[in-house]
């Protein structure tokens, strides 16, 4: 990737990351960290949001196998797998973040 444009991919992934932080911790002080489940397994009665969650879930799923593949060792692949799917772009986006400055610089393997 050229100079500029992983500048702007480090700036897009922070802003991203902020925006999840907020989001979340606006979510999680207005109704609660324990009503995330609830709230988000019973929109599946709704079609389109059942369309959007069943989106997220293969996102999620497919993000966490992408970084199980990306990582050399299944003894982090793993874990930071999980932590992608339980937490999603709140550790994506920062995991992608930190390694836009690793020492190969790249996102693939």
């Amino acid at each position: 990737m050229t100079r500029p444009m992983i500048w702007i991919l480090r700036a897009a992934l922070l802003a991203a990351w902020i925006a999840m932080l907020f989001v979340s911790v606006r979510a999680i002080t207005g109704l609660g960290a324990d009503t995330a489940g609830d709230i988000f397994f019973a929109d599946f009665a709704h079609p389109w949001r059942a369309q959007f969650n069943t989106d997220l879930i293969l996102h999620l799923g497919l993000v966490g196998g992408w970084i199980v593949w990306r990582e050399k060792r299944l003894v982090t692949g793993i874990p930071f797998a999980i932590l992608s799917v339980m937490l999603g772009g709140v550790f994506t986006f920062a995991y992608l973040l930190v390694r836009t400055f690793t020492k190969a610089r790249r996102i693939g393997r």
